[in-house]
């Protein structure tokens, strides 16, 4: 079931995933939910409160990756393994020593960097791979941390830029990453487009590339790829 519900054409259709993962811990089941719960609640940097939903195995894992070791293990606790299917359908293990009781309070003081990312790109990332699963179901793509990782870097390089004024337009670009090319943004003539004297400030994204072609995306990509080479090259 966890591997027929992970199907990115379910997913693109908001079916869900119903199994969350497979959870162990040498401490008594209520104390298991009760951390479990009161983890899912926490504090932003002006002390809003705010869900963190790092129970949902597409969050999991990327969240996984924004969590220093200290915080990654205050989210542990008591558990001594949590185990998860990826998005690309492969195991995920985590394994901790469990702490010894239950914390006093469940907060992981988390960084404004941590929170905007729990509240928007991690949503924006998930997103973006299920449109790149769904293109590309039959055919080598990147694994989701490596995916993930991508897009967050993509999503800070242009985090400023008032082209992406929402998240639409945030995840409109982080398809393209996958789709096209990690570093796509950086072509010449995507960075042209992005260029503040090319466009006024409040002409989104979408509306900057509506004229390219897919045939014109590949061809970028492959000037990206043939970039790269060339740099390696001369740096060998």
């Amino acid at each position: 079931m966890a591997l027929d519900e992970i199907h990115p054409d379910k997913l693109c259709r908001k079916m869900g995933r119903a199994v969350c993962g497979w959870l162990t811990s040498p401490h008594p089941i209520d104390d298991v939910a009760k951390q479990l719960g009161h983890t899912a609640i926490q504090q932003q940097p002006d002390h809003r409160m705010m869900r963190m939903r790092y129970y949902d195995p597409a969050v999991n894992s990327i969240l996984w990756l924004v969590l220093e070791g200290y915080r990654q293990k205050r989210l542990m606790g008591i558990l001594s393994r949590w185990m998860l299917v990826d998005g690309d359908g492969q195991p995920v293990i985590r394994r901790h020593r469990a702490d010894s009781a239950l914390h006093l309070t469940f907060l992981l003081g988390l960084s404004q960097a941590q929170t905007d990312f729990i509240l928007h790109d991690a949503g924006i990332i998930n997103r973006a791979l299920r449109r790149y699963r769904l293109l590309a179901t039959h055919t080598p793509r990147y694994p989701e941390l490596t995916a993930a990782r991508w897009v967050r870097e993509a999503l800070e390089r242009l985090r400023s830029h008032p082209a992406f004024h929402d998240d639409d337009e945030r995840e409109d670009l982080a398809f393209h990453i996958l789709h096209d090319h990690p570093r796509i943004d950086l072509h010449p003539k995507i960075d042209y487009l992005l260029d503040p004297y090319t466009f006024t400030a409040d002409v989104p994204w979408r509306e900057r590339i509506r004229s390219i072609g897919q045939q014109t995306w590949a061809q970028y990509a492959r000037e990206c790829l043939a970039q790269e080479e060339q740099r390696a090259t001369e740096n060998a």
